[in-house]
């Protein structure tokens, strides 16, 4: 067997909760093909002695939905080995949303996370970003590490509700509409959606965040939706 890559020396933990061992992985490819003690021919060689070759990890739950728009590397979790980092937690985040509201969640992130509200305004686009529209800026700006990124409810429910998101359930022909709009962020690679109902959790003004006066029809409406289009996950804080 003649591997692309072998990466030789190394200390690796392969995932599987086995005890680390010294040895060498290779790749066809981008495809992990051979992982032993021993090494292998390979077209190209390199030394990592005294390195750590381990699987991808994923930080499942991180705030990153504003540094992305000037840190690329995501760190620190990059800097720890993290390959996949999930964002749009505990039900606050940036889309989708109108330009109208934009600054309602920009407060909601300064209540919630701790990250001022003069930090973010002028890096955040302001205008309507659908999800889709959001998950492109992204990718134009060449995020070095994988984003799996959930909808976070409050600002579905301020894209929909408006002020009254912080003040009430939506109606049934809102709850079509919320159940619209998350639709098209599971087109647009959305993994689920994320809400909070911790009581130290503020909105804008004081207010309730709008995520926690979702009710319940709302909530199994969306997670009706989670079940039809195959999304992965819901995260409830």
């Amino acid at each position: 067997m003649m591997l692309d890559l072998i990466i030789e020396g190394a200390t690796i933990c392969d995932g599987s909760g086995a005890p680390a061992f010294r040895g060498c992985v290779g790749l066809e490819g981008d495809v992990i093909a051979y992982v032993r003690e021993k090494s292998a021919p390979a077209r190209e060689r390199v030394a990592a002695d005294g390195l750590v070759v381990a699987p991808g990890f994923i930080d499942p739950h991180t705030h990153y939905d504003v540094q992305v728009c000037w840190d690329r590397d995501l760190t620190p979790s990059s800097w720890f080995g993290v390959t996949t980092a999930i964002i749009g937690n505990c039900g606050v985040g940036l889309a989708p949303m109108r330009k109208t509201t934009r600054d309602a969640l920009l407060h909601d992130l300064e209540n919630v996370e701790g990250l001022p509200f003069d930090l973010m305004a002028p890096v955040v686009p302001n205008e309507d970003l659908s999800y889709a529209r959001f998950t492109e800026w992204i990718e134009r700006r060449g995020i070095r590490i994988n984003l799996a990124p959930l909808v976070p409810l409050t600002p579905l429910r301020r894209c929909v509700l408006g002020e009254d998101a912080s003040e009430r359930a939506a109606t049934v022909t809102e709850r079509r509409e919320l159940v619209r709009h998350f639709e098209a962020a599971i087109e647009a690679g959305a993994f689920g959606f994320s809400t909070d109902y911790l009581a130290d959790h503020l909105g804008f003004r004081g207010r309730p965040l709008p995520c926690q006066l979702a009710d319940m029809a709302e909530l199994e409406d969306l997670c009706g939706v989670v079940r039809r289009r195959g999304g992965a996950t819901l995260s409830v804080a």
